[in-house]
C-alpha cells in the first residue's frame, strides 16, 4: 500500500515506464521535454483528487485521474496516434499495481483545439487523443 502522493507517483511512472518501454518518448511533467522530430510521443499527468474513509474497513482511500494524452505529428493520418491511445488504454485497464489500483479508462478521444474568435476547430500540427483512467490507493497513514 502506498503511503505518500510521492509514492503514489513514483508507482504510477514506474509502471508506466515499463509498459510503455521504447514505444515512443514519455513527457513527464517534472522533467524538461522536447518532441521528437518524428513519430509520436506520451504525456503523462497524475492528477490527485480528494480522500475520503472507506466505511467498509477504515482505511482511508485518495481518488484521482491519470491522464495519457498521446500525441503525434499531423499529416501522418490518426492511424499511429489511435494506436497508442489504445495501447496506453490496455496499459492500465483495471491494473493493480503495488497498492494503485486503476478502474476503467476513458477514451481514447480525440482533442480538438477551438479557436476562441471563431468558435470552431483551428488547424493544428499535431494530433492528441487522450486517455483518462481513475485510481483508488488505500493510505496507510491516516
Amino acid at each position: 500500500m502506498a503511503s505518500d502522493l510521492a509514492t503514489v507517483r513514483s508507482t504510477i511512472e514506474a509502471r508506466l515506464s515499463t509498459q510503455w518501454a521504447s514505444r515512443t518518448t514519455i513527457e513527464w511533467p517534472d522533467r524538461p521535454f522536447t518532441p521528437p522530430a518524428s513519430g509520436g510521443w506520451l504525456r503523462v499527468s497524475v492528477l490527485f483528487g480528494d480522500a475520503f474513509a472507506q466505511t467498509m474497513d477504515g482505511m482511508n482511500l485518495i481518488t484521482g485521474v491519470l491522464d495519457l494524452s498521446v500525441f503525434d505529428w499531423a499529416g501522418r493520418g490518426i492511424g499511429p496516434v489511435t494506436q497508442l491511445a489504445d495501447y496506453a488504454r490496455r496499459a492500465v485497464n483495471e491494473v493493480e499495481t503495488t497498492g494503485v489500483i486503476f478502474g476503467v479508462p476513458q477514451g481514447p478521444q480525440e482533442v480538438v483545439l477551438r479557436d476562441p474568435n471563431r468558435n470552431r476547430a483551428t488547424r493544428q500540427e499535431i494530433v492528441q487523443f487522450s486517455v483518462s483512467a481513475p485510481f483508488t490507493v488505500p493510505l496507510t497513514e491516516t
